[in-house]
């Protein structure tokens, strides 16, 4: 009877064993389960070896692969870097191509988000309505070893790129002995601006009104020139016919003047001590503080400086 209850307890025994070996397993199994996705890219600083706490920091760490340290971009296949998760019973997802490039100092030593910044900045003085989706900036040759101390001063881009998706900023840095050096990256800007579209069909010598456009986004890339961005100024007149749906340019406006041509202005000339006036006609369109050139009406014509809508100083 002591020996059948002994065995029963052994049997007890074992399977309490067996369990807590299944058990440990599955815990085991659990904790270096892993939510890795093998991208296409990959961006790194300084390093010349990646370890699996790259991928994911609570990975126990251990070795993935060495990067020449010249290599400002390293190919690599993807079986190279799943390797070494699977002699250590880690599982992960392969979402590359099958070659896995890791980019050297793609965010800048710390700096890219600056740069980005000072992009955005350039591109909303001149366009302060522009909608900024994405900036994304890259290194155009292999920066100094010492450049993460470097500390940012300025940057700025051509004015003819401004109306480009992509282009090259330069960006000026002291260095740690107070020197200055200036470096170039490429970047591309994912933008939309207001720009302004013809209601209907307009004649020339039309004054605009608000019931005359609505505004029309487009991205940057497609921006043509002399396109009226943000802003329509007040008192802007048609000089060419505009069909409806176009955009409009400033090729197609022009401002309305203060005073037009053919308006009657009291002009003075001082003679001596004298102050002497007379009715003379505009010849062109002007605003008030033109010089302008007036008519008399003995057909003698005279440049004078418009002081208000109505009055001129004839000029000697």
């Amino acid at each position: 009877m002591v020996e059948h209850n002994l065995a029963k307890v052994g049997v007890a025994s074992s399977n309490l064993v067996s369990r807590s070996i299944f058990f440990f397993f599955f815990f085991f199994s659990f904790v270096f389960a892993s939510n890795i996705n093998l991208k296409n890219e990959y961006c790194i600083e300084d390093e010349e070896v990646l370890y699996s706490t790259f991928f994911d920091k609570n990975l126990p760490k251990f070795e993935i692969l060495q990067i020449p340290s010249l290599s400002a971009n390293f190919d690599v296949p993807s079986l190279h870097v799943k390797a070494p998760f699977s002699e250590h019973n880690i599982s992960i997802s392969d979402l590359s191509s099958g070659i896995i490039t890791f980019k050297r100092n793609c965010n800048i030593s710390g700096k890219k988000s600056l740069i980005e910044d000072k992009i955005k900045a350039i591109y909303t003085q001149t366009y302060p309505c522009i909608q900024i989706d994405k900036v994304d900036v890259f290194i155009k040759t292999n920066l100094p070893a010492d450049f993460k101390s470097y500390r940012f001063k300025d940057a700025g881009i051509n004015e003819t790129r401004l109306k480009s998706a992509n282009g090259t900023i330069w960006v000026l840095f002291e260095t740690t002995d107070k020197r200055e050096r200036k470096f170039y990256f490429s970047y591309i800007i994912d933008a939309f601006i207001n720009v302004f579209k013809a209601k209907h069909n307009m004649l020339n010598d039309k004054i605009l009104s608000q019931n005359d456009y609505e505004v029309y986004r487009v991205k940057i890339e497609n921006l043509p020139s002399n396109l009226i961005s943000c802003k329509i100024e007040k008192n802007l007149i048609t000089k060419s016919y505009i069909r409806a749906d176009s955009l409009l340019t400033y090729n197609q406006v022009e401002i309305k003047k203060d005073v037009l041509k053919g308006a009657l202005i009291r002009s003075y000339i001082i003679d001596g001590g004298l102050v002497i006036g007379m009715d003379t006609i505009l010849q062109e369109d002007a605003n008030i503080g033109d010089k302008i050139r007036v008519k008399t009406n003995q057909n003698k014509f005279l440049d004078a400086k418009l002081f208000s809508k109505t009055e001129a100083m004839i000029l000697k």
